[in-house]
């Protein structure tokens, strides 16, 4: 886990619970973006972009770059080709793609197994 996401979450779990405060913290990370902090749940998904900004600007620079160095080569040349240029932005953003597609796929197991715990738990009361 990012340092800056533990400790902004860290900070405000003891800004939270100011008749609690004795300074030991016990702190549990999952890969999900749950951190678990003196027993209470903190999701940090989708903040990522926010507390880590200088991550994302230099993926996104990086994919800047190559585009832009392809397109002065190709103007050098005198030969333009589009679909060059977005296979290569493509191919500069493939991991976030990918990081992502794995976190929507983690998203949809854990939705579905929140429905399937929420339709048995109305099916026990409508059979009572």
């Amino acid at each position: 886990i990012n340092k800056k996401i533990l400790h902004l979450l860290t900070r405000l779990e003891t800004n939270n619970d100011d008749n609690n405060n004795t300074g030991d913290t016990s702190v549990c990370v999952n890969e999900n973006g749950v951190v678990t902090i003196d027993g209470k749940k903190y999701c940090y998904r989708g903040l990522e972009k926010y507390l880590a900004p200088e991550i994302m600007e230099v993926k996104r620079h990086q994919a800047l770059d190559s585009v832009l160095n392809e397109q002065f080569l190709q103007r050098q040349l005198g030969d333009y080709d589009g679909e060059v240029l977005a296979n290569i932005y493509k191919y500069s953003t493939m991991r976030s793609q990918l990081e992502a597609s794995k976190r929507a796929g983690h998203d949809a197991k854990e939705a579905e197994a929140i429905l399937k715990s929420t339709r048995k738990r109305l099916n026990r009361r409508a059979s009572m």
